[in-house]
């Protein structure tokens, strides 16, 4: 028998940042994980503004690459609709 999933859909308040912080921030993750790989990398000064001086952290984009992340780690279906800007 096969097992169908549900997609997993991410709308804009789907992960909220906490208390003014980063995207996700205060939530439990390992530092080798996929999660805090793509966090390290979306941030501030990290991998991506290292390699474009275009880039700038936003929050949508960062909340959308954690989605995809958590989804790639745990399996599943991920269905993204982000607006424009948002930095697919």
């Amino acid at each position: 028998m096969a097992m169908s999933r549900s997609p997993c859909v991410l709308e804009e308040d789907a992960f909220p940042a906490e208390d003014g912080g980063g995207p996700g921030e205060g939530l439990p993750e390992d530092a080798g994980s996929l999660a805090a790989q793509v966090r390290q990398s979306f941030a501030l000064h990290g991998a991506l503004a290292h390699a474009a001086d275009e880039f700038r952290e936003r929050s949508g984009q960062t909340r959308m690459a954690l989605a995809v992340a958590r989804t790639i780690d745990e399996g599943g279906v991920l269905v993204v609709e982000a607006g424009t800007g948002v930095g697919k």
